[in-house]
């Protein structure tokens, strides 16, 4: 442990290490950058997080506005100073006029109500929790401990928020994991009426709405085959791991290797990549240790899964399936990749500066600063979803929830119910399979029987049943209601029924049931309101019911825990959550236009560049586990890649509105143009750890431009961050690249970004700052054009920068005769729109000629 702290020294400058900025210094400061607020404004502030970069020496000390003792959500400021005291960067969302804009001081509502409405927003069933809510705040909070509601604590505190009027509303934040959905929502309740003003979703979810899987939720026999299995030790060694290594991205992109544990990094992992407790000597055999603990969740049942066992010498040597249709049997292989590379990834972001003090995920900080014990808990082919995968993000202390997926290569078709008898009750009836217990099995033919309930008389089955010897071997029938579902479906498991037919409580169609409980492992299912009670009449009229179950059929999945890509991406989630605001503060990244998903999407293509690759090169994501071929498309709507005829994408794109992965590959186009010019500037260093070239020094800059941004911030913000943090780092001498990558793609100069809670009230501009070079070497024409939209149906755009000063347009249909011709000389951002709608449909091609120099693109006139 000394050795680390003596080698923290030798690499620090001592003003900077030991940086520490009062409250009161933070309050002088924040009168001095923002004039209009009053001193009452700033008092009581609090200094959320202060660390400082030990490779810059800027100190990042982040505020939070309190008000009366209440803080302010997402009230925040940041000041970045550097070793010589001096403020190199600053951003404040604090309120101004603070006492005269306070509606109420003391909430006219408890607890109880407060957790209540957030419930009922959330569509969680939070009943049984209801009765620990009688207690009184203390520090403004409260906390329900209530696995049946939120595997994770049910946190309620006070807390002002800003309403569109300016107007400081107290509400309650109520944080609630749904353990149906795995949400970590954040509900903002009224304190005084009960009204939800808004929420937010601390897991972020890469489901792909229009895909291929049909809407399947489980891909897994009733239980896993694998029973949880944790080993203890003291045993030295790095380990050896049969996976995937970075920079492949999948199985599709390289073969398996073995890897050694070795190349864990002494700063960021100092005893490997299994311990836990800082002193020589690996605590688990396991995959399990500081960084990440990993395991199956087949069951959905989040934790306490099976983890491959290495054994003394820590060798993880599984096999594949490559028919990707045996899941249990290549668990282990999946385990052991998700463990490498959530290891791998941690690792390499802990050189660029996501360490201990900037909220990086481990059980032990080593005496470094931070908080600790939050290791990444990943959960491999987890039983809730498929063709999905999602990292939660609390704050720092708190473990992040990385849980990956199978994906079905098709979709497996719901196999309905049959009634057989009586005659006016036979057919097929659709009937949804619950998440939770069996999905995959023959046929189950039996009786069907009401459930008699010893608690109700209405046969929700809630309480022991009283009918047990009706129900043995046959399935049991319950109305919905009341009780959690997975209690139901296993009090019926326990009286001998084999399987389960819940009726709805609603005349609304059912979708499935969903839940958690490892417990059961019976099959479930849901019909409607109307088929159930027809059912029932059947009964009471002494009527036998004769019903078959079909479980779904085996079809092939590929295991996100094999994409590399996948995992950079979901880790890349923790990373901007945790830097952006602090590490205190996770909220900070839920407004429309912040770009999560494109940080996260440079992550996974940053860590899977290779030697050889180009910027011109088309690269998607999520091919493997979309089952296409490594140059396919991938899940986005179009592959990263420099080339505009590629990737057409600018600022303006962000107004199609298309959710957050749409605005996230906006984000991403524009980061990966910068990687690739500063590879052509500085070169590609394959050492991704340490190295010095241009592809290092693009992640050096997202991550620093990470810890620079304000809170909720929009594209402007974070384009600002990143040229701030060239400025700090390299002196600015990236400045005119990073400008120019920035204008190519609509955020000039002069863009604005509007509200960044709005998508569609940006305005792109492609100009360029006074004493900035433009970008005017001749071959880089073709990547100023832009043709939007592409397919058109008429009116189509052409948006060149005024980099290119003077330009003749001409568009000529397939037969060479010219439809449109111009001359353009540009001072400024030239825009031609184009109406061809009275033009035959068909192909046409719009030529720019500049000096010598001619490109040339095509453009499709539809109906």
């Amino acid at each position: 442990m000394k050795k680390v702290l003596i080698l923290l020294l030798a690499f620090a400058p001592l003003t900077a290490l030991w940086a520490q900025y009062s409250g009161s210094q933070m309050q002088t400061m924040l009168l001095n950058h923002q004039p209009l607020l009053a001193k009452q404004d700033v008092e009581g502030l609090l200094i959320t997080d202060q660390y400082t970069d030990w490779s810059t020496g800027i100190t990042h000390v982040y505020l939070r506005q309190v008000v009366n003792g209440i803080e302010v959500f997402n009230g925040n400021a940041a000041f970045h100073i550097n070793n010589e005291g001096k403020v190199v960067s600053y951003s404040s969302s604090f309120a101004t006029s603070v006492y005269a804009n306070m509606q109420s001081s003391k909430p006219a509502i408890g607890v109880a109500a407060a957790l209540m409405s957030a419930g009922a927003e959330t569509e969680m069933n939070v009943q049984s929790a209801l009765s620990k809510a009688d207690m009184p705040l203390v520090n403004n909070e409260a906390v329900i401990v209530d696995a049946a509601v939120s595997e994770e604590p049910i946190k309620t505190k006070l807390y002002y928020l800003v309403d569109a009027k300016g107007k400081l509303v107290l509400t309650y934040n109520v944080e609630l994991f749904n353990n149906e959905t795995n949400d970590w929502w954040n509900v903002r309740v009224d304190a005084t009426s009960g009204t939800v003003l808004e929420k937010n979703n601390w897991t972020s979810h890469c489901l792909v709405a229009n895909g291929m899987y049909g809407g399947e939720t489980n891909v897994h026999s009733e239980k896993s085959i694998l029973a949880a299995t944790t080993e203890y030790g003291k045993t030295s060694g790095t380990g050896t791991y049969l996976v995937v290594p970075y920079p492949f991205e999948s199985p599709i992109h390289g073969n398996r290797q073995y890897v050694s544990g070795s190349t864990a990094r002494s700063n960021a992992s100092p005893f490997g990549w299994h311990d836990t407790d800082g002193v020589v000597g690996v605590e688990y055999t396991v995959t399990k240790g500081n960084n990440v603990f990993a395991d199956e969740d087949t069951l959905a049942s989040n934790g306490n899964g099976f983890s491959p066992n290495g054994g003394d010498s820590l060798i993880f040597d599984f096999p594949l399936d490559s028919n990707w249709l045996d899941y249990n049997y290549f668990l282990p292989a999946a385990i052991t990749n998700l463990f490498y590379a959530n290891n791998y990834v941690h690792d390499v972001f802990y050189q660029y500066g996501f360490d201990e003090v900037s909220g990086n995920f481990q059980y032990n900080n080593y005496e470094k600063g931070g908080l600790q014990r939050d290791q990444v808990q990943a959960e491999a082919q987890d039983g809730s979803g498929t063709g999905n995968a999602n990292f939660s993000t609390p704050a720092d202390g708190g473990n992040g929830r990385m849980q990956m997926y199978l994906w079905p290569t098709g979709s497996a078709t719901q196999p309905p119910i049959n009634i057989s008898s009586p005659a006016n009750l036979a057919g097929d009836y659709s009937a949804p399979l619950s998440s939770f217990g069996a999905k995959r099995f023959g046929e189950l033919t039996a009786r069907v029987v009401l459930v008699e309930d010893s608690n109700l008389a209405d046969s929700l089955g809630c309480g022991p049943l009283v009918n047990t010897a009706e129900l043995a071997g046959n399935i049991a029938l319950i109305y919905r209601g009341s009780c959690q579902l997975p209690g139901k479906v296993l009090n019926a498991q326990n009286a001998g029924a084999i399987a389960v037919i819940m009726i709805n409580n609603t005349s609304a169609t059912p979708s499935a049931m969903s839940g958690n409980n490892a417990a059961v492992v019976i099959p479930s299912v849901i019909v409607t309101q109307a088929l159930g009670v027809r059912i029932k009449a059947a009964l009471d009229n002494g009527d036998t019911v004769m019903a078959t179950l079909k479980g779904l059929p085996v079809v092939k999945a590929f295991d996100s825990d094999f994409d590399n890509g996948v995992i950079a991406h979901e880790y890349g989630h923790g990373i901007s959550n945790r830097l952006t605001g602090g590490p205190a503060n996770s909220n900070c990244l839920s407004n429309a236009e912040q770009a999560g998903e494109g940080w996260s999407d440079f992550f996974a293509l940053a860590l899977t560049a290779k030697p050889g690759d180009s910027g011109t090169f088309a690269r998607g994501i999520g091919t493997f586990v979309f089952n296409q071929a490594t140059t396919d498309l991938g899940i986005r709507d179009f592959k990263y890649s420099t080339k505009m005829s590629v990737n057409p994408m600018t600022y303006n794109y962000l107004k199609n509105n298309k959710g957050v992965h749409y605005v996230g590959t906006v984000w991403c186009t524009m980061l990966w143009d910068m990687y690739w010019n500063l590879v052509d500037k500085y070169g590609f260093d394959e050492d991704i750890f340490a190295g010095t070239g241009g592809n290092n020094k693009a992640i050096q800059l997202v991550i620093d431009g990470l810890k620079l941004q304000p809170c909720s911030p929009g594209f402007v913000d974070a384009r600002n961050a990143i040229i701030k943090a060239d400025s700090i780092r390299y002196g600015g001498a990236n400045r005119d690249l990073i400008w120019n990558t920035f204008a190519r793609r609509g955020l000039g100069y002069t863009a604005t970004q509007g509200s960044t809670n709005s998508v569609a009230d940006g305005v792109a501009k492609f100009d360029l700052p006074p004493g900035v070079v433009g970008i005017s070497d001749a071959e880089n024409l073709a990547r100023f054009i832009e043709l939007s939209p592409n397919p058109t149906q008429g009116l189509v755009t052409i948006v060149m920068p005024d980099q290119l000063k003077e330009a003749q347009v001409t568009v000529f249909d397939i037969a060479g005769k010219v439809v449109f011709e111009q001359n353009m000389r540009t001072d400024a951002v030239q825009h031609i729109q184009l109406d061809i709608a009275d033009k035959q449909r068909g192909m046409y091609f719009v030529k720019i000629s500049n000096g010598g120099t001619v490109f040339q693109s095509k453009l499709l006139l539809t109906n």
